[in-house]
């Protein structure tokens, strides 16, 4: 019994852990979070006495080639997970080891299945973890095209007005979706510091989204003093299509949703019930041996 209890607060633990480890803040949650310095979650106790002094040790062995490392590290960045991808990667491996050595203590009090259930959603948890900032960047990937028709139409007002490209995305940085605001910020940086050519280039290769690097084009072309008025309409004209087809999108997605929830539960319930029979199967074989 008091295994049983030990394994359950281990597990309570490592559930926590596992669930909340990666969770992503948005730029308003940074500031209260500046506030709230003190007040310190569960998790993040667990991953510092657990996971952070293994995975420290595990990042030294992975190796990455540099060009996917620079790429995963903007994305890290962008996403607002300040750490190196090595220990992005190694963080997971650990959990996922920390949730198979739970599985494993299940083999002492004569429970073996639910080590294949542990085997399983530690692989599964591993995937899910590495594949955070992926899922993070489409979100903020997104929010930054359905906030492109915003930029085009303040940039289009403003540079009839002989206002310097600095200057305009200052101003609209101000009323940019928060998602956007740390890609602006280092745009904003690089203007200020060296040549706009560079500067624009540099911000479509680091968001890499094909409607804002159609629109930095145009912006290219206006800084060698092409008439641009007509590229930036049927830009105006193209986000909008795209706007309506991503809200008519998530509209036909959400039965999609639904049915991948009930599919989910119905699982979970399949393997509450099957259990307690496989478990009594295996206590009458071994009574016949």
């Amino acid at each position: 019994m008091f295994l049983i209890i030990i394994i359950g607060l281990i597990g309570f633990g490592l559930y926590e852990l596992a669930t909340t480890v990666y969770t992503v803040p948005n730029r308003q949650t940074k500031k209260a979070v500046k506030r709230l310095v003190n007040q310190k979650k569960l998790s993040d106790d667990l991953k510092e006495f657990f996971v952070d002094p293994i995975s420290k040790v595990f990042s030294k062995f992975i190796k990455m080639d540099r060009i996917a490392r620079e790429k995963q590290q903007r994305n890290l960045l962008r996403v607002g997970i300040d750490i190196t991808p090595e220990k992005y990667y190694a963080d997971a491996l650990v959990i996922s080891l920390w949730i198979l050595c739970l599985g494993a203590l299940f083999i002492l009090i004569g429970v073996p299945i639910f080590f294949a259930i542990a085997a399983i959603f530690a692989v599964w948890l591993f995937f899910s973890n590495i594949d955070v900032a992926n899922k993070e960047i489409k979100k903020v990937n997104n929010a930054i095209t359905r906030d492109l028709p915003k930029f085009v139409m303040i940039y289009d007002h403003a540079r009839g007005d002989n206002v310097q490209l600095v200057d305009i995305i200052e101003k609209y940085r101000e009323a940019a979706c928060k998602e956007f605001q740390y890609d602006l910020d280092l745009l904003i940086v690089d203007l200020k510091t060296g040549s706009e050519e560079s500067a624009l280039i540099s911000f479509a290769e680091r968001t890499n989204i094909q409607e804002l690097s159609n629109f930095v084009n145009i912006l290219l072309g206006s800084i060698k003093g092409d008439d641009v008025s007509t590229a930036i309409q049927l830009t105006q004209r193209e986000m909008e299509v795209i706007r309506r087809e991503e809200k008519n999108r998530k509209i036909l997605a959400l039965p999609d949703k639904v049915r991948m929830a009930i599919v989910a539960t119905g699982v979970m319930a399949a393997i509450v019930a099957v259990t307690p029979i496989i478990m009594d199967t295996v206590k009458g074989i071994s009574m016949f041996k």
